[in-house]
């Protein structure tokens, strides 16, 4: 408690003996500290402090209200409380990916707060490991990670081992419109992790004349029963109908590697995979996907179908094989129409309808300004029109977190051979493995390859006047994916 309040009254003086830089987020673009030094540069600029960084646990440590001011946050906008250890941090003036963060002395962690997009008197919390702990100096003051903090607000964070200087690169994210469109999309997350007992997740009406996408992503849990999960149809009319398929994949995989099977399958299906047509009798089931899958396995699956004739029903299922009398795909269709359908199990994902599954850009994006912005966002801070709630009838949650499967489509100007840098989101705290799925005119569909914490990829733009790439987050991985624009 005492070295708290030595530190509060020295606070209070640094201000009147040392010039803190006065800096917009939009305004800054690079901060540098380095080992042993007191004198830390901001665009150039040098500025001092009263103490200097250290390294701690192999992390970079250096008092709060510097690193703070230094990333553009008021001065107003630090605040510590002795008496439990809380570090507030305000966000920056032009910095979206909180409203504010906290930490306490010797936690592991930070918290990233912000307005709950679909409770706007709630506050929304997502935790980041930080790698090692704040802690209060010798002199009573508080030292933070500059890695762990810096990337709360969005900025990227380099080390020079040879020089001992971090770099922390500031790019002010730039909020995107959307307009959404493409096919009416099928998506069911919801339970995620299936019960014994057999159960539809959702059921929906194919008119003639629309396309849909379907997609499903479940797991059986430890010591769960081996599932059939699939997706079947059933043609209720008098009279047959035909279903155009252009595309359909699934697979199943230990639930660890869910990401390689998603991606990979993602980039078949966009491929053509499996496209054909199926006929249905009156009154016939047909069995679009399934697949058998044991304890601890993911199964999968994605699918685009045209209704051309009729009107069928589609339900995404999972049921005990040993409950058939016969294993035949007419038993298997038959038997999901004959289930009851699921309960909500986790309120934080998602089985529902949604009227699109393609956005596109609709302001533009200039390569010249080196633009930075996020995808899959979420929570929604930045972006316009990304997400919309699903239609009546949804499991668990309204909204598609991430809009797995959703084909963004983005166009940039005047690229100029430069470079696209892709970081996936390693803020979340689960995140240690990502990959996605991109389209270029140069390369087509691919997925790239899997990168563990901390790294990045590049794509190599043209010198054409636009540059328009498609990019998907195939299920398993987190939402929040940032795009940077960067020098050739």
């Amino acid at each position: 408690m005492a070295k708290g309040k030595v530190f509060a009254l020295a606070t209070s003086l640094l201000a009147a003996v040392f010039l803190f830089p006065s800096l917009s987020w939009a305004a800054v673009r690079t901060v540098e500290f380095t080992i042993g030094s007191k004198t830390y540069w901001v665009d150039g600029k040098s500025f001092s402090m009263d103490t200097v960084p250290r390294i701690e646990n192999g992390h970079l440590l250096v008092p709060v209200r510097f690193l703070a001011y230094a990333l553009g946050v008021k001065e107003s906008g630090v605040s510590w409380d002795p008496s439990t250890g809380e570090v507030r941090i305000e966000a920056p003036p032009g910095c979206y990916t909180c409203t504010y963060i906290q930490l306490w002395l010797y936690e592991n962690f930070l918290l990233r707060n912000l307005p709950d997009p679909t409770a706007p008197d709630k506050v929304a919390r997502a935790k980041m490991r930080l790698g090692t702990t704040p802690i209060l100096d010798e002199n009573g003051r508080v030292l933070v990670p500059v890695r762990g903090v810096a990337e709360a607000f969005g900025a990227t964070v380099s080390w020079d081992p040879e020089s001992q200087k971090a770099t922390v690169k500031l790019n002010p994210i730039m909020a995107l419109r959307f307009t959404r469109g493409g096919d009416k999309y099928i998506f069911s997350n919801q339970p995620e992790f299936l019960p014994d007992r057999g159960g539809y997740t959702i059921e929906q009406t194919l008119n003639a004349g629309e396309r849909y996408g379907v997609e499903f992503f479940h797991i059986i849990p430890p010591g769960g029963k081996t599932k059939l999960v699939g997706v079947a149809l059933y043609n209720p009319s008098s009279s047959s109908a035909t279903v155009k398929i252009t595309g359909k994949v699934s697979g199943k995989d230990r639930a660890e590697h869910a990401i390689d099977l998603t991606s990979e399958g993602l980039v078949d299906f966009f491929r053509g995979k499996g496209a054909g047509k199926l006929e249905l009798p009156a009154g016939g089931y047909a069995l679009l996907m399934v697949e058998k899958a044991p304890e601890n396995f993911l199964a999968w699956g994605k699918a685009k179908l045209e209704v051309e004739r009729g009107t069928l029903k589609l339900r995404v299922f999972h049921l005990d094989p040993s409950s058939l009398k016969e294993v035949s795909d007419q038993e298997i269709a038959a038997a999901a129409f004959k289930l009851p359908r699921d309960r909500e199990m986790d309120p934080g994902v998602t089985t529902g309808l949604y009227g699109y599954d393609h956005l596109r850009n609709a302001n533009p994006i200039e390569a010249a300004e080196l633009p930075c912005f996020v995808l899959s966002e979420w929570l929604p801070r930045y972006n316009l029109g990304e997400y919309d709630r699903a239609a009546a009838g949804y499991l668990g949650y309204p909204y598609l977190g991430g809009n797995y499967g959703m084909v963004y489509e983005i166009t940039i100007s005047n690229p100029g051979g430069r470079k696209l840098r892709i970081t996936p989101n390693w803020q979340a705290d689960a995140n240690n493995y990502a990959r996605i799925v991109l389209y270029t005119p140069k390369e087509g569909w691919r997925a790239l390859p899997g990168i563990t914490r901390g790294q990045s990829w590049e794509i190599q733009m043209d010198d054409s006047p636009t540059f328009t790439f498609r990019y998907v987050l195939p299920g398993g991985n987190f939402g929040g994916v940032r795009f940077e624009v960067v020098s050739g």
